[in-house]
Order: structure tokens, then sequence, then C-alpha cells
């Protein structure tokens, strides 16, 4: 067999950890994405490298062997790319990088990357729209270089990192809520219909909006799910007959007969970048610290 980059720093967090759930923080995914993927390392393997009791988790005899080979091999991937990165300065002047978006972030965060990297930059951005929940499969297939989008999770495909808390907004016919109405309280919108991205494009984002709802007490609640948001759908939120929880960015150009406003409690979302490799991590570093401050 062989094992990926992914599996040995798993093995490596758990080991140094032996704990799961620090492990996962350490690797910056979630727990669920690390027990599974450690589970197909160890079916890979035919054999357990760690066992997990009552008394905590600990190296099996195996994994306490194999652990040695892991660091090391670990640590050349790592001069590797150290090697790379500085071989790499001057060859990315000039270069493109396709950057795919979510259409939570296209409105203005798309157009400010394009208008910032516009003059006199290194990289020439190319932007990659893509549905909601496409943003990772869209850069581990290699159609992208570079992802933004909310609520991301790479799994074992990738790594993210967090670039802020965005705050989300509750848009809705002006009839039900004005512009400038102020911070909307949920249970007066549960008599109508949420328009929600469907959960099979995207489970984390959808799980989010969900909790926000039952957070404020209207956990019970008819929704309309669609690939899209946008466009055919703003008959529905027009009318009257749905509202939608959405971040405040994609909020900020949609029609005059509909209105943005914050909610009470104030919600946020979590805005990600995701890359293939550790490496792109450090490639495009200085991109990520600009898309931060965008």
């Amino acid at each position: 067999m062989r094992a990926n980059r992914r599996q040995l720093e798993i093995l490596v967090a758990v080991a140094d950890e032996l704990h799961f759930v620090r492990a996962a923080d350490r690797l910056q995914i979630a727990q669920p994405t690390l027990s599974k993927e450690l589970r197909r390392f160890e079916s890979q393997l035919t054999y357990s490298l760690f066992d997990r009791g009552s008394s905590g988790t600990r190296l099996t005899p195996q994994g306490a062997r194999l652990l040695p080979f892991a660091r090391q091999a670990l640590a050349a991937i790592a001069d590797f790319d150290r090697a790379a990165e500085d071989e790499s300065g001057s060859a990315t002047e000039g270069v493109s990088v396709r950057i795919a978006v979510s259409p939570s972030v296209a409105n203005r965060l798309a157009p400010a990357i394009l208008r910032q990297l516009d003059d006199g930059h290194r990289w020439r951005p190319e932007i990659v729209e893509v549905n909601t929940g496409a943003v990772v499969d869209t850069v581990t297939r290699g159609d992208a270089d570079i992802g933004i989008g909310h609520c991301l999770d790479a799994g074992a495909a990738g790594y993210v990192r967090k670039l802020r808390e965005d705050r989300m907004v509750v848009v809705a016919s002006v009839d039900v809520c004005p512009h400038g109405h102020g911070p909307v309280d949920l249970t007066e919108l549960k008599t109508m219909s949420l328009l929600v991205w469907e959960r099979r494009s995207d489970p984390a984002y959808f799980d989010t909006i969900m909790k926000i709802c039952a957070d404020r007490g209207i956990g019970q609640i008819d929704t309309v799910t669609s690939t899209r948001i946008a466009g055919v759908h703003y008959y529905l939120l027009e009318e009257g007959r749905a509202f939608a929880i959405v971040p405040e960015d994609f909020g900020l150009f949609l029609p005059d007969s509909i209105s943005a406003n914050p909610l009470t409690p104030e919600a946020t979302v979590p805005l990600h970048t995701v890359v293939r490799s550790e490496l792109a991590l450090r490639t495009y570093r200085d991109l990520m610290e600009l898309f931060a401050r965008l």
C-alpha cells in the first residue's frame, strides 16, 4: 500500500495528542473526518494503529513501530516543500491563479480580489464561479488552485484555513422587513418558509443555517431548497412567501424589493479558503492574507 501525506499527519498528530479532538484541531479538520480517515488507513494496513478504550487512546505495537518512519517521511516532505518554495519565488511572477468562489462570496469579495490584483501584483487572478458546496471539489479536481467559501470542510482531500467570521443577514420582502428594519427576530417569520441551499450540495452550510434557526426558536420550519438562492427564486422572497439567511456580502446586491437586515442575536459563519497541499498553503500565503483583509 501507499500511505498519503494526510494519513501520516493523522498518525503523528493522534500519537502526539492521544486525543482525537485535539489532533483534529491541530490539523484543522473536523474530528469525524479525522476518525474516518484513520479507520480507512487502518483498513488499508489491515491492523490497528491505536487502541481506543475507556482508559484513553494509545499506540498499538504496530503503530509505535511505524511512528518514527511517519515522522521521517513528513520531515522529508517538509524539506522538499521548502526547497520547492525557494525555487518558486521569481517563477510565480505574472502567473495565473484560478480562484473558485461560491455564490456567497462572489458578489463583493471576487470583484474586490480582481480590483486589488489588477495592477502590479505577481498573481493574475481568474475567478471560477461555482455553486454552493462545489468549492472543495473544484479545487481537489484541479479545476482551481485555491477556493473561497463558507463552512468548508476539505476532509482528507485538502487543506482548509479560516480567514474570518462573516455576519449573517435575513433577506426578505421589504413588505415584511423594510430597508433599515434593524435586527430581525426570527420568531416573527416562523409562518414563512425558509429558502435554503440543498443539504446534499453543502451539508455543513445547510446544518449551520438550520442551527441558527433552532437557536432562535424556530427549529420546526418549512423549507424550500435549491442549488441557488439568487435569480429564479427571488419571487418567493419578493412575494413574502419565504425568507433566507445569507452572509452579509451576498445581501449587498439585491433587488430593491428585497431587504437585508441583521439577526438578533447576531450570527456569523466562518469564511474559509482551501488548497490541495501544504506547499500551496505557503505558495498562496500572501493571497490568503489579502483575502482576510478585503
